[in-house]
């Protein structure tokens, strides 16, 4: 059983704040630190007992709602309250993020939240420091999107740009820095972002001191736009899993599918035997997805991206997701195999023939991310 702790009294939130900046972990990320709160931590913390001597605290809230919110918190915001607490965001703004659905089941959250909410959400100044220290994240402009770990144990990724986390700005598919148009001025940048990506999926998936892990959300919403020169780099660590390097297959806390997942790969919904692995092959998948997501923007643009998209994602299979069928009979959607050959008559051809290697049914004989990176590298059949 978890030990719970409790923070009475008026000061209750400054109590919890300094407690859990007491209780953070340490991870680096390519020489930078990052800090983060265990998962056990935070059912320490967010108590029936805490959420209540919080909001009863909190004089931003008027009386008569303070009951329904300590309730919607219990219900559906307990690491949101967290967050709140440990960035000093009051329990108005709490209710604020609740009432708009940025619940605990919206962790991380879209680009497109809180759009229309008002720059003083950022309640101080302190926010943007609390927040670089305790999750890592992305703050857009208009709004707000941390991007929390609850796996609470994120790999090192020494020598790997593309592997950590870092302020960013947007999602892939949305940030205007890196719009086709643009990208197209840049000769090789999106051959460079491909290869830094997968290369940053080598350094996940091999052993690190004696550890390797999974990343097992790979989605466009999941790689983020850093820096001036704008370096891709993936994000959001909740379903990911860290152990120690042997041969058993690495499993993810998302251990069902819920809602829409066109990037899960056919072993992880239930469309292969039982007993089939799912693990790094499931990367390999996504990453899959994401590089064909990606030529489709860029060889037809916006408009372009999001027929492929709806095509995808809402004509195929009873999955909504790039693979139909079931076990002797799956195989790609039409709508996949139709846009690969079109891309496969284009400058991408090379970059294709890959792609396909990503889309094996089979997970055992899908290529790894290690082949991966060598296929990208290959002077003889550049991409």
């Amino acid at each position: 059983m978890t030990t719970q702790v409790y923070v009475p009294g008026p000061r209750a939130a400054t109590s919890l704040h300094t407690y859990i900046n007491d209780v953070l972990t340490t991870r680096y990320f390519d020489n930078k630190i990052s800090r983060y709160l265990r998962p056990s931590d935070i059912d320490k913390l967010a108590n029936d007992l805490n959420v209540r001597n919080i909001v009863e605290s909190d004089r931003t809230i008027p009386r008569v709602k303070k009951n329904l919110l300590i309730n919607v918190i219990k219900r559906k915001g307990r690491r949101m309250f967290i967050i709140c607490v440990a960035a000093k965001i009051t329990m108005h703004y709490l209710s604020i993020f609740l009432l708009h659905r940025a619940t605990d089941a919206e962790i991380p959250f879209a680009h497109d939240k809180f759009i229309d909410q008002p720059q003083d959400v950022r309640d101080n100044a302190s926010l943007f420091n609390e927040f670089q220290h305790l999750v890592p994240q992305a703050l857009t402009g208009g709004g707000f999107a941390a991007h929390y770990s609850s796996a609470g144990v994120p790999i090192e990724l020494p020598g790997s740009s593309q592997g950590v986390e870092s302020l960013g700005s947007g999602g892939l598919m949305l940030n205007e820095s890196i719009s086709p148009e643009k990208m197209a001025q840049g000769e090789g940048w999106v051959e460079q972002q491909i290869r830094g990506l997968a290369g940053a999926l080598k350094l996940i998936h091999e052993p690190q001191d004696s550890r390797t892990g999974v990343h097992h959300d790979i989605k466009p919403d999941n790689i983020l736009a850093c820096g001036n020169g704008v370096t891709l780099k993936f994000t959001d660590w909740g379903c990911a899993s860290f152990r120690a390097s042997d041969d058993t297959p690495l499993s993810s806390p998302k251990t069902s599918a819920r809602g829409q997942f066109p990037y899960l790969p056919p072993e992880h919904l239930g469309a292969l035997p039982a007993g089939s692995p799912t693990g790094r092959p499931h990367d390999v998948w996504a990453l899959g997805c994401v590089f064909t997501e990606i030529l489709v923007w860029l060889t037809e643009g916006k408009d372009g991206h999001g027929t492929f998209a709806k095509d995808v994602y809402e004509k195929e299979g009873e999955h909504d997701c790039w693979f139909v069928g079931q076990d002797s009979t799956l195989d790609l959607s039409k709508v996949l195999k139709d846009k690969l050959d079109l891309l496969e008559l284009s400058k991408w051809r090379n970059m294709i023939s890959i792609i396909r290697t990503m889309f094996t049914i089979d997970p055992q004989n899908r290529i790894t991310a290690r082949d991966l990176v060598t296929a990208l590298n290959d002077s003889q059949n550049p991409i």
